[in-house]
C-alpha cells in the first residue's frame, strides 16, 4: 500500500464572480467559463461543475423516477413475453413430439407474436443496462507517469479556460447517484430554511439520514440523537435571506476533497 501523503491543496476563487460560477444574471461567468473556484493537483484542475438549483433538483428528481418507470415497463414487457414463449411450448409440448414443430421462428401463434413483440423491451433493456454501465460515475485515476511529470500549470483564469479539456476535470461526474442525492438534500435543507448558502454542516445533517453513515456513528458509540439535536440547534441559528440559496465555496471544496482523496 502506496504510504504517498496527498499535501493540502490551496484552492482559487475566481475575483470576478466570487466563486460562484455565474454572473449577477444567472449566465456563466465569462471570466472563468462557470468554473468558479477549484484547485491544482499534479497539472490538473479539479472543480465543481453543477449549478443547483430547486427547479434543476425537482427536475433530476422527476428524470429519475421516469427512468425507473420506463425500465420497469421493459421489463415487465419482457417478462409477459417470455410468459407467453413459455406457455406456447407448453401447448405444443402436450399435443406433438416432432422436434420440427417446435421451430417457433417458423409458426405462426398470438402468443409468438407476443414474444417477437417483446424482443423490443429485451433490446431496450439491454441497451440501457450497458449504457449505464458506459456512464457509471468514475473516479479518472492518474497514472504514474503523470504523477512524476512535471507540467506547467496557468498563473490566471484566462489561461486556465482556454488549457486543455483534459486538465480541467468536473468532480461531479465521478459522484455516485446516492452522493449526489444527499447533496441535493442538502441543498433543499438549506433552501426550505431560507439559508444563502449551502454549508458543509448542511451536507452533514443530510449525510445521517443514510444507514452506512449511521452505522460509523454507533460504532463509535456517537448517540445520534444528541448529535442531530446538536446540529439541528446550529443549523437554526444561521443567517437566513429571501434571495436564492447558492452553493457555498466552502462546500465545493468538500466535494472536490472527497473526490481527491478517492
Amino acid at each position: 500500500m502506496s504510504s504517498e501523503k496527498k499535501p493540502n491543496n490551496e484552492f482559487i476563487v475566481c475575483p470576478v464572480c466570487s466563486g460562484k460560477g455565474k454572473n449577477k444574471y444567472g449566465l456563466v461567468c465569462t471570466n472563468c467559463a462557470g468554473m468558479g473556484t477549484g484547485t491544482f493537483y499534479n497539472g490538473r484542475f479539479f472543480y465543481w461543475g453543477p449549478k443547483l438549483g430547486r427547479a434543476m433538483v425537482e427536475l433530476n428528481h422527476l428524470r429519475i423516477k421516469f427512468k425507473l418507470a420506463l425500465n420497469l415497463i421493459a421489463y415487465i414487457i419482457g417478462a409477459i413475453g417470455l410468459l407467453a414463449f413459455g406457455f406456447w411450448f407448453y401447448i405444443i409440448s402436450r399435443n406433438s413430439f416432432i422436434i420440427t414443430d417446435f421451430a417457433f421462428w417458423e409458426k405462426r401463434h398470438i402468443l409468438l407474436l407476443i414474444f417477437w413483440a417483446s424482443l423490443v423491451a429485451d433490446m431496450f433493456v439491454i441497451y440501457r443496462v450497458s449504457e449505464e454501465s458506459r456512464l457509471a460515475k468514475k473516479i479518472k485515476q492518474f497514472k504514474y507517469e503523470d504523477r512524476i511529470k512535471k507540467t506547467s500549470t496557468p498563473n490566471n483564469w484566462s489561461e486556465l479556460t482556454r488549457a486543455a479539456g483534459r486538465r480541467k476535470i468536473d468532480v461531479s461526474r465521478g459522484f455516485h447517484q446516492k452522493a449526489y442525492k444527499i447533496i441535493e438534500e442538502a441543498y433543499m435543507l438549506a433552501y426550505r430554511l431560507n439559508h444563502p448558502d449551502l454549508k458543509p454542516i448542511h451536507l452533514f445533517f443530510s449525510c445521517l439520514s443514510d444507514a452506512e453513515v449511521g452505522a460509523i456513528f454507533t460504532r463509535l458509540n456517537v448517540d445520534g440523537g444528541k448529535l442531530i439535536e446538536k446540529i439541528k440547534s446550529r443549523v437554526s441559528q444561521m443567517e437566513k435571506t429571501k434571495d436564492r440559496t447558492e452553493l457555498s465555496n466552502e462546500a465545493k471544496e468538500v466535494f472536490i476533497e472527497a473526490y481527491l482523496d478517492a
